[in-house]
């Protein structure tokens, strides 16, 4: 938020030339989408999509090709947001901010996921993972994973979802309490799916100690009750 205020607070007539135009229009773009300001135009970041179109370090491109795309998928456009992702990757593959090559393919999951293409939602969770694991960012990591778990059960490859599940149990100790929500949630999404019913009560009273309540997932908790047929507690908790 300060960065914002900050960047807000200039003088655009005083910048100098377009490069530093557009410096400002792609720094701009990033404190807004920090700050959870969901642009639908290209009034702030077209400088930046004009200049570093041909000009500007393999950075710049990626997070000019990113803040673009993200612009798009709030529009609802992911046909046009996915291009701009796969331009970004193409353009920015030499930069070294790993953290914007992460959230690139996290938001290629999200139009994966939306057309159901759980290979693809796959593959770019998993990258994703690898390079918040390289950040050490460790709920971020186990987040992803859980995406990627979620994918397997929707691809019915349980023996899969269960080895990602397991890497996961790894960080029970070191990720927030809001992650630690998420991967109860898969895990019981995961007993259901492959049968294995008995473990599913166990595992809500585990969760329902361990997660507090901003963090559960009732409607899960309940599609587990109504696997094992206890209704009442399915009822409940709905």
């Amino acid at each position: 938020d300060s960065a914002l205020n900050v960047l807000q607070g200039m003088d655009k007539g005083e910048l100098s030339g377009m490069e530093e135009k557009a410096k400002h229009a792609l720094l701009l773009s990033m404190a807004m989408d920090k700050n959870y300001i969901d642009r639908t135009d290209f009034d702030v970041l077209q400088p930046a999509i004009d200049y570093y179109e041909d000009n500007g370090s393999a950075t710049d491109k990626l997070r000019t090709y990113y803040y673009q795309g993200r612009i798009y998928q709030n529009m609802g456009n992911d046909a046009l947001a996915m291009r701009c992702y796969i331009n970004a990757s193409e353009n920015g593959g030499d930069s070294n901010d790993i953290l914007t090559k992460a959230r690139l393919y996290v938001a290629r999951g999200i139009i994966y996921g939306s057309l159901l293409k759980w290979d693809d939602y796959i593959e770019v969770n998993m990258q994703a993972a690898e390079y918040f694991l390289q950040m050490n960012r460790t709920d971020s990591y186990v987040n992803c994973l859980i995406k990627v778990c979620n994918g397997h059960i929707q691809n019915d490859a349980y023996k899969e979802a269960e080895i990602v599940l397991n890497e996961c149990e790894g960080y029970r100790n070191d990720i927030s309490n809001r992650i630690l929500g998420k991967y109860y949630s898969a895990l019981i999404a995961h007993l259901y799916a492959s049968g294995k019913n008995e473990d599913i009560a166990p595992t809500i009273e585990e969760y329902l100690n361990i997660v507090s309540d901003e963090h559960i997932d009732y409607l899960s908790l309940a599609n587990g009750y109504l696997t094992i047929g206890e209704f009442d507690k399915a009822l409940e908790l709905i």
